[in-house]
């Protein structure tokens, strides 16, 4: 939610303050914290991890650094079972016709007509890929953004941002009623400034970093002249932005584990140390003689050493246990799968599972997808409701509150696990339900769609019992020797 500096802003913003220099540089001050924190959560994802930052004493042998992946673990594999599957997006058809049991054909061209815009939107956004990729976000940031746009064709574009990129100034509905984006780029003149975009319900105002800092007096923001409109009006209702949450913390996948991650990292370097270092054994030399430099050198190059009579020479082993390494290496993996509410699909034991085991296992993993499409359903609607105003202005009358989004976990489907629970429940529920239920059916309308269609190719005319022979027939024709039909 917003930051107290984000709610005084808005406060003002509500009593018709318009923005200004001042409260454009006060939102991204207090932005700074945010930004840092996304920027080290996405280098931690792409392996920037502190065991690669590790020093130690000059006289340790070997400094091993090995990073083992999980934080992109946790996050892919969540990925690829919530999103894996795109979301099924409809039009409820029975909101076209004010009687269920008989929606007109009116009606069903007009829900057809509004299924097939939805389609398009959803194609030319390649929508499956903006949904995998904001679970993606989510899952390494906790939290992300969504920019609704009319392109130069007049169509409605998307696109997904992170949280370090833009502030949104929430309502107690999560919904975002003010946005400022923001970004580094050179002017004319080639000095890097910072460049500002302020959204509200109704348009955008475009700022940009004054350059000319010898003047302290002058604003540091001021309106950007190469917009010959300025504020400049966008086609929605409402703020084109909304806010995407991976939980009600809006925590990344990964936070509660970081320690136990960075913990598992730093006893295989250690070990790997162990394997690699000298340490590993010292070598006692009992002599007279002064062992220096040039003799421990010598004997590494040659592997042997001239002794006396009376010298000896063993090692002083370190013993280690693999046994506690091994079983301290295991208790810290279980216990990062489990507090991240993640699965580790790489056991074994996977490959024996099915039906409700299967489910059993993939209870901590499934508990978490829950509540982030509980969030993500809510910031969808939001979607539709900002997209649907656009498309009002052009006479497609499309209800937001009409569009549902059915989401289905991908995991490996049962067919005959399945198959005996549809049957059991044939004539209790009904087909459709059945159907929604089933992991192998991807669309359960089109399902319903061809049984119907094969029942009526299938149908068979049955022949009156009452008609009579010779009129079945014809045998009028073949009586009077008309028979030039079966020439």
């Amino acid at each position: 939610m917003n930051t107290r500096i984000q709610n005084k802003i808005l406060r003002k913003l509500r009593k018709g303050i318009p923005i200004n220099s001042e409260m454009i540089d006060e939102l991204l001050q207090d932005h700074k914290k945010r930004i840092t924190e996304v920027d080290n959560l996405f280098n931690r994802y792409e392996g920037e991890v502190p065991i690669k930052k590790r020093k130690l004493p000059e006289y340790a042998f070997s400094n091993e650094k090995l990073a083992n992946d999980f934080f992109s673990l946790i996050v892919n594999s969540k990925v690829g079972y919530f999103s894996g599957i795109p979301v099924n997006y409809s039009i409820d058809k029975n909101s076209y016709s004010e009687d269920v049991k008989d929606i007109s054909e009116m009606a069903k061209l007009k829900h057809k007509s509004h299924s097939n815009i939805l389609s398009e939107f959803l194609l030319r956004n390649n929508m499956h890929d903006l949904d995998s990729e904001m679970t993606k976000i989510l899952g390494i940031a906790g939290d992300g953004v969504r920019k609704y746009y009319t392109d130069k064709q007049g169509y409605t574009r998307v696109v997904n941002l992170k949280t370090n990129e833009v502030i949104v100034l929430l309502n107690e509905h999560k919904e975002v009623e003010y946005a400022l984006r923001f970004f580094k780029d050179y002017n004319d003149d080639e000095v890097l400034v910072t460049y500002v975009e302020f959204y509200d319900h109704s348009g955008i105002t475009y700022f940009v970093e004054n350059a000319d800092k010898k003047h302290k007096s002058k604003k540091r923001f001021v309106l950007n002249q190469e917009y010959t409109l300025n504020p400049e009006e966008h086609v929605f209702d409402f703020c084109p932005f909304v806010y995407f949450q991976n939980n009600e913390e809006s925590m990344s996948d990964g936070e509660k584990v970081f320690s136990l991650i960075d913990a598992y990292d730093k006893v295989v370097s250690n070990n790997n140390n162990e394997l690699n270092g000298f340490a590993l054994s010292l070598l006692l030399f009992n002599s007279d003689k002064a062992l220096n430099e040039d003799t421990v050198k010598k004997m590494k190059e040659l592997g042997a050493l001239d002794l006396g009579k009376e010298d000896k020479v063993s090692f002083l082993t370190k013993a280690l246990s693999p046994e506690f390494g091994d079983s301290f290496l295991d208790r810290v993996e279980d216990n990062i799968f489990q507090f991240s509410q993640s699965v580790n699909f790489n056991d074994e034991k996977f490959g024996n599972l099915s039906g409700i085991a299967l489910k059993y296992k993939l209870q901590n993993l499934n508990d978490k997808c829950i509540s982030l499409e509980a969030k993500f359903k809510r910031s969808l609607t939001e979607q539709f409701k900002i997209v649907t105003s656009a498309w009002n202005k052009i006479n497609i009358n499309i209800n937001y509150l009409d569009i549902f989004f059915k989401f289905k976990r991908n995991v490996p489907p049962d067919i005959d696990y399945e198959a005996g629970f549809a049957q059991k429940l044939k004539g209790i529920v009904s087909h459709r339900t059945i159907l929604n239920m089933m992991t192998s059916v991807d669309d359960p309308e089109y399902e319903l769609l061809e049984l119907e269609r094969e029942e009526q190719t299938s149908y068979v005319q049955l022949t009156n019992p009452n008609t009579p022979v010779e009129e079945l027939y014809n045998m009028k024709n073949l009586e009077e020797g008309n028979t030039n039909e079966f020439k």
